[in-house]
């Protein structure tokens, strides 16, 4: 999977009221109840610490899907103790980032997730993490973190991964296409997420 181009920033309106803001800013390691509670997930190596974090994410966030897509920051979903695959992607991003993976380790990513009997791709997220040279699926809608995390492979297809820190789109060739085709893609972008790109 190859990280082609930066679209930094990308804008997303998708809050109550339909403010915009920037996609970094759904991923927060540095507030108030990130900070309360990551020493108590930290563990004595990274896989470890991924395992706890994405466990307490499954167990303490109910999935809740929602008619009308609104995204709600960490601290909010906490609160609320629910939230749909955003909200639980952003919570287990932001724990991640406060015990200390980079950001070139851990994303959230937007993409698809497998298809509908009719053929369209499903809109999903979750979080992508970077290591020994492979990119792994954490999925944070379950019930509680699996045995083992899978590599990520189909259905996980990524279109962007972003953190606190930087913004990605993940289609290899991307530069390679023409203007037509680049404003096509991002096109498809904004629309299949209600995200904006900033040309």
């Amino acid at each position: 999977m190859a990280l082609t181009c930066n679209l930094q920033p990308l804008t997303c309106n998708l809050r109550p009221l339909g403010d915009r803001v920037y996609l970094h800013e759904f991923i927060t390691p540095r507030t108030y109840l990130i900070e309360q509670l990551y020493p108590t997930l930290q563990r004595a190596t990274k896989e470890e610490t991924v395992y706890a974090c994405l466990d307490w994410v499954c167990r303490n966030i109910k999935y809740r899907s929602e008619r009308g897509d609104v995204w709600h920051f960490p601290a909010e979903a906490i609160h609320q103790g629910y939230g749909d695959c955003e909200e639980s992607s952003f919570i287990a991003c932001s724990l991640l980032r406060a015990c200390g993976l980079s950001a070139d380790e851990i994303f959230v990513a937007l993409g698809t997730h497998g298809r509908t009997r009719w053929g369209l791709r499903i809109g999903h997220a979750w979080c992508t993490l970077l290591n020994n040279g492979k990119y792994w699926a954490l999925e944070t809608t379950l019930s509680q973190a699996p045995d083992s995390i899978p590599e990520q492979v189909y259905p996980y297809e990524p279109w962007i991964l972003f953190n606190d820190v930087r913004a990605i789109e993940l289609k290899s060739g991307f530069l390679m296409m023409s203007k037509t085709h680049q404003k096509e893609k991002i096109r498809q972008i904004e629309d299949f997420y209600g995200i904006k790109v900033r040309r």
